[in-house]
């Protein structure tokens, strides 16, 4: 997939989720895009997307990440899935389970043992359509760096 394409789905979709600065904006395009050519042909990154006669009009990523074994995820490798978006002129058509369904195949393909999200309020609904639950624990983080 085009760059260009998954940055601009990318930014749509944060648009809608938290407001950016045009300054802000650039530093974190361009940080997308380098973080794209670096690992899109690799083993840990994947875009999976519906095209509508040559037009991607949604798409979702796949982080594939291998940490130490254990009883949540046995062989080690798990997946964060990112980045669920269809434009709003094409919703409520299918779209975005067709990306979720392309997503959970790759992760069996791939043998992940897991696969995690954080979900919006929009998505909640078919991401457990799927089959995910929520993790009866409290998710935290610490920002290290602006």
């Amino acid at each position: 997939m085009d760059i260009d394409v998954l940055t601009e789905l990318r930014f749509a979709f944060l648009s809608e989720m938290v407001s950016i600065a045009e300054d802000e904006r650039q530093s974190l395009e361009s940080n997308f895009r380098s973080y794209c050519e670096k690992h899109i042909n690799q083993d840990d990154f994947v875009a999976l997307g519906v095209s509508i006669e040559g037009e991607i009009v949604s798409c979702g990523f796949l982080v594939v990440d291998e940490r130490p074994a254990s009883p949540a995820f046995p062989n080690g490798l798990t997946g964060t899935v990112l980045n669920v978006y269809t434009y709003p002129k094409h919703q409520r058509k299918g779209y975005g389970e067709a990306v979720m369904k392309a997503i959970i195949d790759e992760s069996r393909k791939r043998n992940l043992s897991v696969l995690t999200l954080s979900a919006t309020e929009a998505g909640k609904r078919l991401y457990e359509k799927f089959g995910f639950t929520e993790l009866d624990y409290t998710e935290m983080k610490l920002k290290i760096r602006d």
